[in-house]
């Protein structure tokens, strides 16, 4: 079985795909028990087979096996039955049998089949992120409660006037502000907070990134340029710009490109300005492939042969195994380590 081959069917098919699924779940037997989103639906939907085909592409079941307990584990949060869940797979399986051949049809259900059970056996379990052995845990608990509260104002005042007396930015940034974030993340999923809220707490705090920048911003540079950038359409940079500025901290002369720069894009921006390294983040596991293909872009690229590359993200996190896929010098787990991998990977250049 060619799984990129089929991996690249499913996305050619996929608004047949997700269209023909629409209909068959509008006829489910689990129709009446929910206010039927036709466009949410959609979204799910696109998200469903994404994560599919990038399981496929990599033929590695545990990347939609994830996903799947998460998704119902957020069905039902938000107060969906579990059988919305089922039939929503149930839907996409039935569409497969139309669409694909016999032994393409056979791995794909058996796909499904499994994360149906996972996420019917394994629940989603997230702890709280502000645990502790923070040592600041007391302002990252009140950064998040007053910014719950919509007080913009009072929570910049709390970091950029108060924590900054108190501690350095990189403490400001890895046990305030990262924790909060994925405290926010976590809080979504249990649908405790809004989508709106999400949104606006990220906002704020690339406010406060902002105005902290002008703290530390490098006079030149001396371990040389670094770019950064996140791979796809990812909504999710604010790690990848903690990381440019903690790099910037410690010395390198940061260019941030952040999220939904065209490869094509980078490869210039890596090729003009003598970079040593580039530091590549990709959050969504839907977007696995695509720093797959940027890599070998930059591997390919004759002027790049010495560049160093490190990725991280939360889809390297989640999937660790992935990593032999990816022709690359480094991975870290967070910001700290991806200074600290930075300063290694540079030694000699």
């Amino acid at each position: 079985m060619d799984t990129k081959r089929l991996s690249d069917k499913i996305e050619e098919k996929f608004d047949e795909l997700i269209d023909k699924t629409i209909s068959c779940i509008n006829e489910g037997e689990s129709r009446p028990d929910f206010s039927f989103n036709e466009s949410k639906s959609v979204r799910d939907l696109e998200y469903i087979l994404n994560y599919l085909a990038e399981a496929v592409y990599f033929d590695n079941n545990d990347l939609f096996n994830d996903f799947s307990i998460w998704l119902s584990s957020l069905f039902e949060n938000i107060g969906l039955s579990e059988d919305v869940f089922i039939n929503t797979y149930n839907s996409i399986q039935k569409v497969i049998k139309d669409n694909f051949e016999p032994k393409e049809r056979i791995y794909l259900n058996n796909i499904i089949d499994s994360s149906i059970k996972k996420a019917l056996n394994e629940k989603n379990k997230e702890d709280s992120y502000l645990t502790e052995d923070n040592p600041h845990k007391d302002f990252a608990d009140k950064y998040l409660n007053l910014l719950l509260d919509n007080e913009k104002t009072e929570a910049s005042n709390l970091i950029v006037n108060e924590a900054i007396s108190k501690m350095s930015i990189p403490e400001i940034y890895l046990d305030i502000l990262e924790p909060v974030q994925k405290e926010v993340g976590r809080l979504w999923h249990a649908n405790e907070i809004t989508v709106a809220q999400e949104h606006y707490i990220s906002s704020v705090t690339q406010l406060v990134m902002s105005q902290l920048y002008s703290r530390f911003l490098s006079s030149g540079g001396k371990k040389g340029n670094i770019v950064t950038t996140a791979v796809g359409k990812e909504l999710h940079e604010i790690g990848i710009r903690m990381v440019a500025d903690l790099l910037e901290i410690d010395g390198f002369d940061t260019i941030h490109l952040g999220a939904n720069t065209p490869p094509t894009s980078i490869i210039e921006t890596l090729k003009k300005n003598r970079t040593v390294l580039v530091g590549i983040s990709v959050t969504l596991p839907i977007h696995l492939k695509e720093l797959v293909q940027l890599v070998d872009m930059i591997r390919n690229e004759p002027e790049l042969t010495n560049i160093k590359i490190l990725v991280g993200g939360y889809a390297l996190n989640q999937n660790p195994e992935l990593k032999k896929e990816l022709d690359v010098d480094a991975y870290s787990m967070n910001a700290k380590e991806a200074v600290q991998k930075a300063n290694k990977l540079i030694e000699g250049v």
